[in-house]
């Protein structure tokens, strides 16, 4: 189960680009491609590792007109799917280095 709490950092493993406005997401030898949609590419850019579950899913919420138990519900089934693709990476600490 994911947590609120958990800072939410990109794989260094892949490498993205945004396409009008859509990140695409490959690893490292090309065997697998993503394309996401307008929320996901939002999710991922925002996962730099600064950032928990919950403060993305209050900006999902700030910026996209839906309710906010569906912005959780979504954004955490997203991240799972990216989880278990390996393509983030979930921390109880920032990932970024003071």
């Amino acid at each position: 189960m994911i947590a609120l709490n958990e800072y939410v950092t990109r794989s260094s493993d892949v490498v993205w680009r945004v396409y009008d406005g859509e990140v695409v997401i490959m690893n490292e030898d090309g065997s697998q491609i993503h394309q996401l949609n307008k929320v996901a590419s939002f999710i991922w850019e925002l996962a730099d590792g600064t950032l928990t579950v919950d403060d993305i899913i209050t900006r999902i919420y700030d910026r996209f007109e839906v309710e906010r138990d569906v912005a959780q519900a979504d954004a955490i089934e997203f991240i799972q799917q990216l989880v278990e693709k390996g393509l983030i990476q979930l921390s109880k600490h920032t990932q970024v280095e003071t």
